[in-house]
């Protein structure tokens, strides 16, 4: 599922982080993850994407619990500037129902978060900016935004211009 993103970016020959128990992670954070998120992982471990991203790896974790507080402390800052700023924060956070989830990061601090609705595989990405309220929503799968940054090619309201 993810052959674009191996045609135009190469995994190392020994990638690190990339294997463990998804149904341990799932269990401990009780949702499940979609499944090319899942292939990346496995195929890449942990990689930094064009110097600039950071998908948010389970297995770099010492363990499920520690993953589990790494997602529950970010979405504790969303509730916060929530509380402070609704009208900038339109999303249920998890664990809320349907709520925004963390699955990667910028060197500018801006926050990939899913919106849990509907199955995982065609959840949306929401693209939020570190130090402003704006946000931007992506239809479009976890493996194809990698690449689309990668190759410099994404548009976005969020993300620098020179990616």
């Amino acid at each position: 599922m993810i052959e674009n993103l191996l045609n135009h970016i190469k995994p190392m020959s020994t990638p690190m982080n990339n294997s463990g128990s998804w149904d341990h992670i799932e269990s401990t954070i009780n949702i499940e993850l979609p499944s090319i998120y899942k292939q990346v992982i496995n195929t890449y471990g942990d990689h930094n994407w064009n110097d600039f991203l950071w998908i948010i790896n389970p297995f770099s974790f010492q363990n499920a619990s520690e993953y589990l507080e790494f997602v529950q402390n970010t979405c504790e800052v969303e509730r916060i500037l929530r509380k402070s700023f609704p009208e900038n924060h339109l999303f249920p956070i998890y664990p809320e129902k349907h709520g925004l989830f963390p699955w990667a990061i910028t060197d500018n601090g801006d926050t990939f978060f899913w919106v849990t609705q509907h199955s995982p595989d065609k959840w949306a990405t929401v693209i939020k900016a570190a130090r402003a309220p704006e946000f931007e929503v992506k239809f479009i799968p976890c493996d194809i935004l990698v690449l689309q940054i990668c190759k410099g090619t994404i548009k976005s309201m969020v993300l620098p211009d020179d990616l």
